[in-house]
């Protein structure tokens, strides 16, 4: 390692009064002090990490992980694990006396708070999948309704921080916002969520965002699965390429991007050039859309939506016949209409229910 690098490791784990020594006597220093400070790093870390630095404690190395770059050099840059080259393969070294630390550690306190952090971490990564942005004090009280224990502050505001640099799942934003790393007009999406503050948050439970909280987590609803179904067998695509091209129209109805942008985005992607096949594409996207949960309508499908203001408009006018806009028409839709979500039901006995 270089003098540079060491000094990252001497910053990171907060040692003082070292940074001038020479290289080699620098190395002494960390080895002698790093174990005494690392432990307020791992107070923040959660389980898949906590259970690599274990297996790492057990066995001295390993070359079963599956990280990216960027989260090697985060792991580094703290001094618990390093990097190299062991029989031909790429391996995660832990040095002996950091073993020795974490083994003296790794009890049931530091265990009980890892656990903690898992489930606050996939409550984290649940809530900004379903509502893209969120203040920081948003953020914490939507968390405090799922766990039992009250969250403490300052933890919770050093975990997100952790957790934006590792995972990179989120972004913490200089007005004190959090939002997905998929979101791309930030101003946008809080203008249209300032339309709504009447609006309460949908009310998911807690098995939802502990799943929606999973890498990489898609909400493959029946609209989702019946689009890639049509992308497989009737436009011929591979598994991979139908879900990409799903997630790309996904990332444009959270950013607000035009209906017909993307109609013309599939067509160009897809090679369509028959009316009839343009039409079954976007039904298939009208469909999509009007059953996707949408930022803007606070973690809501429009679909429930609808349903939900149909039912306040019963409790507060018997004679009234609510109506929602059909995405692609942009008119109205009454009870008898059949239904914008394109079931071919009547709305009344679909999304109007």
């Amino acid at each position: 390692m270089t003098k540079d690098e060491l000094n990252v490791i001497r910053k990171e784990l907060n040692i003082k009064g070292i940074s001038q020594l020479p290289k080699q006597q620098l190395i002494e220093e960390l080895v002698r002090q790093a174990p005494d400070h690392f432990q307020t790093t791992i107070q923040l870390f959660d389980q898949p990490r906590y259970a690599l630095l274990q297996r790492l404690a057990r066995e001295g190395y390993t070359s079963d992980f599956d990280y990216e770059f960027e989260q090697i050099v985060y792991l580094r840059k703290f001094g618990l694990v390093f990097t190299g080259r062991y029989q031909g393969q790429n391996v995660f070294v832990m040095p002996n006396e950091i073993r020795e630390a974490f083994n003296r550690i790794d009890e049931p306190p530091l265990q009980a708070t890892v656990k903690k952090n898992t489930e606050l971490t996939r409550l984290t990564h649940g809530l900004l999948f379903y509502y893209g942005i969120l203040s920081m004090e948003e953020l914490m009280n939507l968390a405090q309704q799922y766990v039992a224990e009250k969250i403490d502050i300052e933890h919770y505001i050093e975990l997100l921080h952790d957790l934006s640099l590792f995972y990179e799942e989120y972004d913490i934003g200089n007005r004190f916002q959090v939002m997905h790393y998929r979101v791309m007009d930030p101003m946008w999406i809080q203008d249209e969520l300032d339309l709504r503050e009447t609006l309460d948050f949908y009310p998911f439970t807690k098995e939802q965002l502990l799943r929606a909280g999973e890498l990489d987590y898609k909400d493959r609803t029946p609209q989702y699965r019946k689009f890639k179904d049509f992308l497989m067998k009737k436009c011929r695509l591979p598994v991979v390429e139908a879900e990409m091209l799903i997630d790309d129209l996904y990332d444009g109805i959270q950013n607000g991007d035009d209906w017909m942008n993307q109609v013309g985005y599939l067509q160009n992607e897809l090679g369509l050039d028959r009316m009839e096949q343009i039409q079954e594409v976007g039904d298939l996207l009208v469909a999509y859309s009007n059953h996707t949960r949408q930022w803007v309508l606070k973690g809501y499908s429009p679909a429930e939506l609808a349903r939900k203001e149909q039912k306040s408009l019963r409790t507060t006018s018997r004679n009234s016949e609510g109506t929602v806009i059909d995405f692609t028409t942009k008119k109205k839709v009454g009870r008898n209409d059949p239904c914008a979500c394109g079931s071919a039901e009547k709305f009344k006995r679909c999304c109007g229910k």
